[in-house]
């Protein structure tokens, strides 16, 4: 088979394999709060989303970032993706991206995006939930939730520390925050910026006509971004393969 013809039935699987395989979520749209009975004591996540028109009846799996934010099950809401909490939120400042210096868009920190980040690719590797996320969903996994959001809050300025919340006390009484400090060295060094344009990290603000309902950590996938890059290659390869084909033919 000529390689033109290979590069061709390569594309054209490439292309199979992209209309098979799961959509990004979009970067805006509705849906809907569902409880998957895994969600931990205190008001947080964890929490199931049903994303309207894409995927099953629970998409993705999330946690608050604001603490006087609230929501109810099986209400309709519309959301958007951004890499901020919008309209709400202590950690601002004048370097977030679409900030005026004001308490209206707080970016997600270091600290949550290193430990949702594990948490998201724990659920297609139960390998990081055991090791790298300390366990996470062993034997209590409604107590591990529990911690985790209270972790979450306290990165986001939400919580501070010391603050009751179950078995959530501080440093030394969260595994996350502990496990969070060792990463970065200080729990303020956590609680920076994170970088966005190195990360599938991002916040879902979600939406009751103009007013905010909450703000939640998720999810971006990948996969659309790597298509298109084997695509383009692939076709660039073609196009060479169809010049080279003219200069002989001269």
């Amino acid at each position: 088979m000529k390689l033109s013809k290979v590069i061709l039935s390569c594309l054209s699987l490439v292309a199979a394999g992209a209309s098979l395989s799961a959509e990004p979520i979009p970067q805006s749209g509705q849906m809907k709060f569902v409880n998957t009975g895994t969600r931990g004591q205190g008001g947080g996540g964890e929490f199931g989303v049903d994303v309207l028109g894409y995927g099953d009846n629970s998409d993705l799996l999330t946690f608050c970032l604001e603490v006087d934010e609230f929501l109810s099950f099986g209400k309709t809401y519309n959301y958007d993706i951004d890499v901020a909490a919008r309209l709400g939120g202590n950690n601002f400042n004048s370097d977030d991206p679409g900030s005026s210096a004001s308490p209206t868009y707080d970016t997600l920190s270091k600290g949550t995006d290193f430990l949702y980040d594990l948490f998201y690719r724990g659920l297609s590797d139960a390998t990081i939930w055991s090791s790298e996320l300390l366990g996470y969903g062993g034997s209590d996994r409604k107590a591990d939730a529990t911690a985790l959001q209270f972790a979450i809050w306290v990165l986001e300025d939400e919580k501070k520390l010391g603050s009751s919340k179950k078995t959530s006390t501080g440093v030394g009484g969260n595994k996350y925050l502990n496990l969070v400090e060792s990463e970065f060295g200080t729990i303020g060094e956590a609680k920076e910026n994170y970088d966005w344009t190195t990360s599938n990290v991002r916040v879902m603000n979600i939406w009751k006509g103009n007013k905010l309902k909450q703000s939640q950590v998720t999810y971006v996938t990948p996969e659309s971004g790597l298509v298109l890059l084997i695509t383009s290659g692939a076709i660039g390869i073609m196009g060479f393969l169809r010049r080279r084909r003219k200069v002989a033919a001269a």
